[in-house]
């Protein structure tokens, strides 16, 4: 796969919450998210029409790591929850 557009986004989401952002109105196609997030957070990615949100059961991001996924089609939300003392941003590139 070749990516040669990207698209910067930066989701802020305050401590003890959660935040979702639906990308699928940004690219329909297959995609690489590459994720850097400010705090500890626990990100879920799911299609669109998924009700779920992001809780301390799902994947744990660490702070100031990049986190690389390749997806497809059918994922084009993300949730996040924040669990920590402080609110903090998740920055997010979507190249495709």
């Amino acid at each position: 796969m070749y990516y040669g557009n990207a698209h910067n986004l930066k989701i802020t989401v305050a401590a003890g919450n959660g935040a979702e952002q639906d990308i699928n109105s940004i690219v329909r196609s297959e995609k690489l998210l590459k994720i850097t997030p400010t705090v500890d957070m626990y990100i879920l990615l799911t299609a669109v029409s998924s009700v779920a949100t992001a809780d301390a059961d799902d994947y744990l991001i660490k702070a100031n790591a990049e986190y690389e996924f390749a997806v497809g089609t059918g994922i084009d939300r993300i949730a996040l929850w924040n669990a920590t003392g402080g609110s903090g941003d998740a920055h997010v590139m979507i190249m495709y």
